[in-house]
């Protein structure tokens, strides 16, 4: 259900990264990581300034083992929620891979 709200969603609001943010998240979930990293990589070319984006991207790219790749969305995703309580969740996405 998860999957179909997030692509209903996207469909609507494609504009907005939010809403492929969410949708990614719902794939990653769903056990679709192909069409996760494809939405991830819409959220961040909708607003590359958007740290979930960066993290959702990372979090699909390291479903695939592109560890550099996903460092540096991570890294991203850090620089931009800095002072928020995500900087942290981001952190320690980095510090597992």
């Amino acid at each position: 259900a998860a999957i179909f709200i997030g692509r209903e969603l996207s469909q609507k609001l494609g504009f907005h990264e939010e809403a492929w943010v969410i949708r990614a998240r719902a794939e990653l979930f769903g056990g679709e990581p192909i069409s996760a990293r494809a939405s991830a990589e819409k959220a961040v070319q909708r607003n590359p300034n958007s740290a979930r984006a960066q993290a959702v991207l990372g979090d699909a790219l390291i479903r695939f083992g592109l560890k550099k790749e996903a460092e540096a969305a991570y890294r991203k995703a850090i620089e931009l929620a800095q002072g928020t309580e995500a900087e942290k969740t981001y952190q320690d996405k980095l510090k597992r891979l």
